[in-house]
């Protein structure tokens, strides 16, 4: 157990460290000494600090350029719940929003159709979502079926969930990455998203002013 969770906090904290630009031997560093001194702390250092408000009146349906969606987050799904009864939602303090790696959508679907595996259901899974996309357009799963997904009590549709960071860049946080490949691939002019976490630095009411469109 303490060398998985050795490992996992070595790699968020690199990460982190190269959002902020601080060198990787710092972050190395900083992980050995959490991992052997600070324990209880590791959710403040690896970003997920479970200090979270819960408020599902912030999760807001949006219509958004794939284009904007420039990165996927990293997360632990042993250390933190992303949907269901205890799934984060609404204000969550941390570095969440720096672990995170770029979405690079031509790269990556061209490297999985060269795996096997999990990698070439994935492209094959962008491959029948691109020719559909490319008949049918970007259509609401609420056109499409009744399937639902549940955070808090709440059923959403099975659309993407955003998080927005704290320099207000929207960030894929579950579900959905295929599509939002898809759709960059394809150069669509928007798809359906919700927006489920926000960083407290992040300018919350401009972001919903931009891109919120009425609840489904």
């Amino acid at each position: 157990m303490r060398i998985q969770y050795c490992r996992d906090l070595i790699s968020d904290s690199i990460t982190v460290c190269r959002e902020q630009g601080i060198v990787t031997l710092s972050a190395v560093i900083l992980a050995f000494l959490a991992s052997f001194i600070i324990y209880p702390y590791y959710h403040f250092v690896s970003g997920y600090e479970r200090i979270c408000d819960y408020d599902t009146s912030k999760i807001r349906l949006i219509k958004i350029d794939p284009q904007k969606i420039k990165y996927r987050a990293i997360k632990r799904h042993k250390y933190i719940e992303l949907s269901g009864e205890h799934g984060v939602v609404g204000t969550m303090h941390g570095n969440w929003d720096l672990c995170r790696r770029p979405i690079c959508p031509s790269q990556t679907y061209r490297k999985h159709k060269e795996k096997s595996g999990f990698y070439k259901k994935s492209s094959n899974k962008v491959d029948y979502l691109i020719c559909s996309l490319q008949s049918q357009g970007y259509v609401p799963q609420w056109n499409l079926n009744d399937r639902t997904v549940s955070i808090q009590g709440l059923e959403l549709y099975d659309e993407p969930w955003l998080a927005v960071g704290r320099k207000n860049e929207p960030i894929r946080w579950e579900r959905g990455i295929h599509r939002i490949i898809a759709a960059q691939i394809l150069g669509l002019d928007y798809i359906y998203a919700y927006v489920v976490l926000v960083h407290p630095e992040a300018d919350y009411e401009s972001f919903i002013e931009e891109y919120h469109i009425d609840n489904q």
